[in-house]
């Protein structure tokens, strides 16, 4: 039986002439399946389905992920509300130990509509740069009921804070900390953030000068660790934008840079 696409050979010795032996090579044509189009067809198509089975076992993997990005980060939100609340409660209860009564329940009435705002805000990944300035003011506005200090908010004209989006919250334990820790029982204490615009990035500059601390040292507070393990996760997961934080602090008070970088990149 003759097999497809094989070669072969053909010797023929003559009865007349036996030491003369001719030789005939001859070939048949292959099976479709055996021809090089056809091998070649084949490989493309496995290739392909791997391909599909690895984009599909990355994406699987990548979106795991995120989940588990986005489940830590609410955790963190949760750990976030009851810091905050806690320390307005701290306020409420020295007004109420100063027999400040009136302002007591100024703060009560403020702190019930901030309260819903910060719930709000932390169901979000991302806000409008105008409701987190209006949750600041209002939150200042609320401490200097208890505390004297001044306040400054410099906003850079070329920064549409409608259409800004950044990180719900971030800058808050960071003001809370400037208050309570920093300020806090100092005379002609002064509280202020800039929010500027440097190409693609999104800086913001909070400044106080109270009476510093050592940021080499282990922090005890909660809200510098919540506002460092918010950065960590979402750097971890994001590709192109970055949010990078800086603190310089001495005797003279303390500055703390949180540049959202790239952030503007499609402003």
């Amino acid at each position: 039986m003759n097999e497809s696409g094989a070669d072969y050979k053909l010797e023929v010795r003559y009865k007349d002439n036996p030491q003369y032996v001719a030789v005939y090579k001859f070939n048949t044509e292959p099976d479709w399946y055996q021809a090089l189009w056809f091998k070649v067809i084949v490989g493309i198509f496995f290739l392909l389905i791997f391909s599909l089975v690895y984009i599909f076992w990355m994406k699987k993997v990548s979106k795991r992920k995120q989940l588990e990005q986005k489940s830590k980060i609410k955790m963190l939100y949760a750990q976030l509300n009851p810091h905050f609340v806690f320390n307005a409660l701290g306020s409420i209860q020295g007004l109420l130990n100063d027999n400040q009564i009136e302002k007591a329940n100024q703060y009560l009435v403020g702190f019930g509509s901030l309260l819903r705002n910060t719930l709000t805000s932390s169901e979000n990944e991302t806000q409008n740069l105008e409701i987190e300035i209006k949750s600041i003011k209002n939150y200042i506005e609320l401490e200097q009921l208890r505390n004297a200090f001044s306040f400054s908010l410099v906003i850079d004209e070329k920064i549409n804070v409608y259409e800004t989006q950044i990180l719900p919250l971030l800058m808050q334990p960071l003001i809370e900390n400037a208050i309570k820790h920093g300020i806090s029982n100092k005379e002609n204490a002064e509280i202020a953030l800039n929010i500027s615009k440097k190409e693609y990035d999104l800086i913001f500059e909070l400044v106080d000068n109270g009476k510093g601390f050592n940021t080499l040292a282990v922090q005890k507070g909660f809200g510098l660790k919540l506002v460092k393990d918010r950065i960590t996760l979402f750097n971890q997961s994001s590709k192109k934008m970055k949010i990078d934080m800086k603190i310089q602090s001495d005797l003279s008070g303390t500055q703390i840079t949180v540049c959202y970088k790239n952030w503007l990149k499609n402003d």
